[in-house]
């Protein structure tokens, strides 16, 4: 996936697509990409059944927020697990850390959780489609928990 295909995922049309590829989740892969071409450009949808597929994959590592967060194939498999991020987090809490930087924050696993525990963060990835995926994942970590206001 490209950063324009990701992008457009994150708009009405492309979250309608993903909203149908969840739905067709369990059916054959030809079957589900005839049904969603009938409508849909195929590097959306091919972009759109991506993320399914992805998402289902990462409920493994995240449970089930993994259904609402995005994923590239390489961010995905260098992620680190929720609950070894929530266990580097407590750690953080515990000697009383008010912020972090992380200066290769991947799609942002370590930063959700430490963002759950109202650590304040930054961070810096320059990697095209996964800095848009780990700033995505952060900002609807951000907006659930309420401790961060996005403009």
């Amino acid at each position: 996936m490209d950063l324009d295909a990701f992008r457009w995922l994150l708009t009405p049309s492309g979250q309608a697509l993903l909203t149908q590829a969840t739905a067709l989740a369990g059916e054959p892969p030809l079957r589900a990409q005839s049904v969603l071409r009938r409508t849909a450009d195929p590097a959306h949808v091919a972009a759109a059944l991506t993320q399914v597929d992805l998402r289902a994959r990462a409920v493994a590592k995240f449970g089930e927020d993994a259904h609402r967060l995005y994923f590239t194939p390489d961010g995905l498999e260098q992620a680190t697990r929720a609950r070894v991020a929530a266990h580097r987090a407590a750690r953080l809490q515990a000697f009383e850390a008010r912020s972090l930087v992380d200066l290769g924050c991947g799609i942002g696993g370590d930063l959700m959780a430490a963002a759950g525990t109202g650590i304040v963060w930054i961070s810096l990835l320059v990697v095209g489609v996964l800095l848009g995926v780990g700033l995505s994942w952060s900002l609807i970590r951000a907006r659930a928990t309420g401790q961060i206001e996005v403009q």
